[in-house]
């Protein structure tokens, strides 16, 4: 049985869609993300994932190790 849970992060000095894309691509291919969600004018991402397949820390790591500043502002916002 599938359990899924949210994580709510901030992009520091985003402004554009191109910060969309770059989560997008350093998030979207990892097995477990069902949805990902980005306000490119309040800098929040929200990815939903299933707890079974992924964990919040390796999306924290994937997003870290892509050379943008994030903060995890935990998972409700």
């Amino acid at each position: 049985m599938s359990t899924y849970d949210r994580g709510y992060f901030k992009f520091v000095g985003g402004h554009c869609y191109g910060c969309k894309l770059i989560v997008d691509e350093q998030v979207g291919d990892l097995k477990g993300i069902i949805k990902i969600e980005t306000n490119c004018i309040t800098n929040i991402v929200m990815i939903e994932f299933d707890t079974n397949l992924i964990t919040i820390q390796k999306i924290q790591k994937r997003l870290i190790n892509s050379g943008c500043k994030f903060i995890n502002i935990g998972p409700k916002f």
